[in-house]
């Protein structure tokens, strides 16, 4: 079917026909929008509202053949409005006499789009305008707004900046599989608002009465509508979302039911390829959008928590759940009491272990839950509570802070890393004002009571648990269990002395690095060398003659730590064997590592940066000062190093960041590429996005 024939089913009511022509003229709208904006996401969200408008206007279409020339008319007009509110400019609309857009892009587009990029907005939007939108001087100067002289000297100096790049080419978008569904999503609701009379697009209606987002919420009872409410929530941004909140917390059950469950459709979708590719990864916008909501609504703090609780266990992506977490945490009565009922409403271990976010979190407040766990362990309740049990261990493990490195282990780093470390999704050290000792040895007494318990798995929880909390007075209780009958027991006895630190555990150790039964031996020679038992030597070179595989690969771990000469020899023995899998374990423990090398963090995930030693200081020592920043790239720590919701100068704004982040000049470009800032003439600003990223970072910081 040609335009017109589409545009004729359209008008006669089949309103998914219009997907055709979306599709069909989808890659040059994008195109004209990415000329003008100079930015993908900006032109994404042009070209929608293009073709939004385009639908809502179809009726006054008087030829339908001329589809295409009318659509890119009113993308320009669009692209005007824009252009008018981010530069302050006034200007006219542009008439419907433009031909359409169809010649194909030109091989060297991708170099042009590069150079084009680099001019100056101002500078762009003349060549765009002028050269591949094909209007005349005049119709420039309109659309600016500006004297025809001005265009003619505009369009000669950024003739001049291409370096003769200038040519009749254009350039594609990537292909975004999304943008016919949203486009569709925003008709869909359209139609559920106005029915047959005239139509508003979303974003100018929502401006007017953000009210009316709540008439859709209202209406989303069927999948289909709750589908596309989360879709155009996730456009929406700021008013869009403070809508659904409010929606959330109302007082009428039907409006909070549909709320939530657009919610969380908003929150359970796959991650788009910009936010899983460095530089940045951030928690979605939408994520934000949520946090600033909340904290400016009614105070209804228990289900505000429940909602947070929700959309944590929904989303797949590491950073939204990180901030979704630091949020429901920031709240030690309602989030604390949420994150309780939800781990003890589970009748086993595994259906415990279904909501790990919230054993995780919940084991933020420490002392506070060790008391609660103390209560829940008192013999008086319940003689087999795997639960509870299973949760004090992890509170154990929780209180080690493995992952953290000990220099980071001060209440201000740990402070940081838990905010924006993804690795503090598991096993976050409590702060330290909850870490109670009387707490933590009330809750180790009533889990000693456990290692005598006649059920291996409540026994063997007992131990590790034990271990982990590394209270010297059952150290003993420990190594008598490491004599126990069962041999599950014994191993877990081994491995709880390792985690306790137990340095005078070598006759145990010895022990069981003679016993029969394979995994014994592994655990012992396991523990050996997580106690550095150099006395055991002889006993853990012999281990290299072990029939089991995992015995051999152990022992040559536990040899590398001992390191001293006569390790060495025997290992370097060892290169020479024909076991092409034990040499590979040998290099391994000898040579594998990061010696030498800083491990920094990058928005969430671990960068491995190799560090030069430098004589004396360079222009990075001279900005930071003497700080040591915790982060090598990351825009969202960058954001609560400002002070202030305000406008800063480049050098001030890099003097800020680079206490937090060693890139600092990357972290600058990202606090650009993630709009979280703008920049003009070396001068930042905060986008929308950006206060509300600032706002959110900084209520979290006074938490």
């Amino acid at each position: 079917m040609d335009d017109a024939a589409l545009v004729e089913a359209v008008r006669a009511g089949r309103r998914h026909v219009f997907g055709t022509l979306v599709e069909r003229h989808q890659q040059g709208i994008l195109r004209l929008c990415w000329r003008i904006a100079g930015d993908p996401t900006d032109a994404e969200d042009l070209a929608h509202e293009a073709f939004i408008e385009a639908y809502v206007k179809l009726a006054q279409l008087q030829d339908p053949a001329k589809f295409g020339g009318w659509l890119r008319v009113l993308a320009l007009n669009i692209c005007r409005a824009w252009y008018r509110t981010r530069y302050r400019l006034t200007t006219e609309p542009l008439d419907d006499n433009l031909p359409d857009d169809s010649h194909p892009p030109h091989p060297r587009s991708d170099q042009l789009r590069g150079e084009l990029n680099r001019l100056p907005a101002q500078d762009r939007l003349v060549l765009v305008l002028h050269y591949w939108e094909g209007l005349s001087y005049s119709d420039v100067a309109a659309f600016l707004d500006i004297p025809i002289g001005t265009v003619m000297s505009r369009l000669h100096r950024a003739r001049g900046r291409l370096k003769g790049l200038m040519e009749m080419e254009q350039m594609e978008m990537p292909p975004d599989t999304e943008f016919k569904r949203e486009v569709d999503a925003e008709i869909h609701a359209l139609m559920t608002l106005f029915g047959a009379s005239e139509m508003e697009r979303l974003s100018v209606l929502l401006e007017k009465s953000p009210e009316r987002f709540l008439d859709l919420i209202r209406a989303s009872n069927e999948e289909e509508m709750r589908e596309d409410v989360a879709v155009l929530l996730r456009r929406l941004g700021r008013s869009g979302m403070e809508a659904a909140v409010s929606a959330y917390l109302s007082d009428d059950p039907a409006m909070r039911a549909n709320a939530l469950e657009v919610l969380k459709r908003c929150f359970t979708r796959p991650k788009t390829e910009a936010e899983v590719s460095p530089p940045a990864t951030m928690a979605w916008r939408e994520a934000y959008w949520l946090a600033d909501a909340l904290i400016r609504s009614a105070p209804d703090a228990t289900r505000k928590a429940q909602l947070l609780l929700d959309l944590l266990e929904r989303c797949p992506d590491d950073s939204t759940q990180l901030l979704l977490v630091n949020m429901l945490t920031s709240d030690e009565g309602a989030g604390f009491n949420v994150l309780v009922a939800r781990v003890l409403q589970a009748t086993t271990v595994e259906e415990m272990w279904r909501s790990p976010r919230a054993v995780h979190a919940v084991c933020r407040f420490g002392s506070c839950w060790a008391k609660v766990l103390t209560a829940l362990l008192d013999a008086g309740h319940s003689e087999e509570p795997p639960i509870a049990l299973a949760a004090a261990e992890a509170l154990g493990r929780a209180l080690r802070s493995e992952w953290l490195e000990p220099e980071e282990r001060t209440p201000e780093r740990l402070a940081l890393q838990t905010r924006f470390q993804t690795q503090a999704l598991r096993w976050t050290p409590p702060d330290p004002n909850l870490r109670d000792p009387e707490a933590m040895e009330a809750l180790a007494a009533r889990v000693a009571a456990y290692v005598s318990s006649l059920d291996p798995e409540t026994r063997n929880m007992a131990i590790r648990t034990l271990g982990l909390f590394g209270i010297e007075r059952y150290r003993e209780t420990i190594r008598n269990a490491a004599g126990h009958a069962a041999t599950p027991t014994r191993t877990t006895a081994l491995r709880a002395l390792a985690a306790m630190g137990d340095d005078e555990a070598s006759p145990w150790v010895a022990k069981a690095l003679a016993s029969p039964e394979e995994a014994e031996r592994r655990a012992a020679i396991e523990a050996a060398t997580a106690l550095s038992l150099s006395d055991l030597q002889p006993e853990i070179t012999q281990a290299l003659d072990d029939p089991d595989r995992d015995v051999v690969k152990a022992a040559i771990i536990a040899l590398a730590a001992i390191g001293n000469d006569s390790a060495q020899v025997t290992l370097r023995n060892l290169l020479k064997s024909p076991d092409q899998s034990i040499v590979k374990a040998v290099a391994g423990a000898m040579f594998g590592g990061a010696r030498g090398q800083n491990h920094l963090v990058h928005s969430g995930r671990a960068r491995t940066i190799v560090v030069k030693p430098a004589n004396r200081p360079g222009m990075a020592q001279l900005i930071r000062g003497g700080a040591k920043p915790p982060f090598y790239m990351s825009p969202d720590a960058a954001i609560l190093a400002l002070p202030e919701d305000r406008s800063y100068g480049e050098l001030e704004l890099t003097k800020f960041i680079s206490q937090l982040c060693s890139d600092y000049s990357g972290t600058r470009r990202c606090l650009v590429s993630e709009r979280l800032m703008t920049r003009q003439a070396g001068v930042y600003e905060f986008t929308e996005r950006g206060r509300a990223v600032w706002r959110v970072e900084h209520y979290l910081a006074r938490r």
